[in-house]
């Protein structure tokens, strides 16, 4: 049963797990025996002198697979930039995110799914926000991650 991720809220058919606008870092909750885990970035600054790391992104435990990521809260149209998620700075690391432009933050509270370009386990616990082009306009955008933990599985 696939974790979807659609606008803020994070959904699994048949449950209402989380919804609404992300309020905190940190969040977790279960199905069967997994523990899905949602981390947020905030205000990211997708006009920066690209390419560069704008930010980073902390996962709550120590052994998980990426489930999905959304670009959210864009706070302008921010159409043309572009950017990857990476385990290590510089672009560096495991390539979690691939180069997305992030074609659909057309204006203000826009979302975007990003897909996760490397399946399979991790443990690595900051994540690495890459602008590759800038959006040539001032803006910021909110991320949120899901993983599932694997250290009980």
């Amino acid at each position: 049963m696939p974790v979807q991720i659609s606008g803020n809220n994070i959904v699994v058919p048949g449950q209402a797990l989380i919804s609404g606008p992300p309020t905190s870092v940190e969040h977790a909750f279960r199905l069967g025996d997994a523990v899905f885990r949602r981390a947020i970035g905030r205000d990211f600054d997708m006009n920066a002198a690209a390419p560069t790391d704008v930010g980073t992104i902390t996962i709550p435990t120590g052994k998980w697979e990426p489930w999905a990521c959304l670009a959210c809260n864009s706070t302008a149209n921010l159409s043309i930039a572009q950017i990857g998620v990476y385990t290590a700075a510089g672009g560096g690391g495991v390539n979690l995110v691939a180069l997305t432009v992030l074609a659909s933050l057309t204006g203000a509270n826009m979302s975007q799914v990003l897909a996760i370009a490397t399946p399979g386990q991790l443990t690595a616990t900051t994540l690495y926000v890459r602008l590759n082009t800038a959006a040539g306009v001032a803006g910021t955008i909110d991320m949120v991650f899901v993983c599932v933990e694997l250290a009980d599985l």
